[in-house]
């Protein structure tokens, strides 16, 4: 039981540290401004070039994966 409740503290301690990190990097406004426009335009540029390519299959494969690989990019930032 004691092995539990240590995991569980070490685990609350790092979520702290991540959060205050993350606060320390980033306000509300310097995410939505900069991180969430950056993302988005991606996405829009890249489903355009798709358009450009006048080809829905290419426009749906650049878009959906694009989009798939910022989230996971955005994931593995977060827990790094």
């Amino acid at each position: 039981m004691k092995g539990i409740s240590n995991t569980l503290r070490t685990l609350r301690y790092a979520a702290l540290v991540g959060i205050q990190d993350f606060r320390a990097a980033y306000t509300w406004r310097t995410w939505l401004s900069g991180w969430l426009v950056r993302v988005l335009a991606q996405v829009v540029f890249f489903a355009f070039v798709g358009s450009l390519l006048r080809s829905h299959e290419r426009t749906y494969y650049l878009l959906i994966g694009n989009t798939t690989m910022l989230a996971s990019i955005s994931a593995l930032l977060v827990i790094s």
